[in-house]
């Protein structure tokens, strides 16, 4: 399994345009996507602004094809509601033991 971790902030009293964004075409377009296991979006406690992804993906092939071939396009759609452009790295998942993320998901 791997995971891809990206993180970013939104600009000033737009995260609940970012959020409606992210359930309606983000999450969408990572769901149809070969490989996607599962998706974890989490924002600071002291900054509403900072936000980190994690994505999980079966393998880091399956990670690397949505890094490059539909990421920036993601990236491109919610451009006007970002404060920079996000950092992206890439992790082997060794272990995990919550919400079945270990086990493969149909998808």
């Amino acid at each position: 399994m791997h995971m891809l971790l990206i993180e970013g902030t939104i600009k000033p009293g737009k995260k609940n345009d970012f959020l409606r964004a992210w359930e309606s075409q983000i999450l969408p377009a990572l769901k149809a996507q070969k490989g996607y296991v599962d998706e974890i979006l989490v924002f600071s406690d002291e900054s509403t602004m900072e936000g980190v992804g994690l994505s999980f993906w079966q393998t880091k092939a399956d990670a690397d094809r949505y890094y490059n071939d539909v990421f920036p396009m993601q990236t491109d759609r919610v451009g006007d509601l970002l404060g920079d452009i996000p950092k992206v790295r890439s992790f082997s998942v060794e272990h995990a033991d919550i919400l079945n993320i270990a086990g493969t998901k149909a998808a």
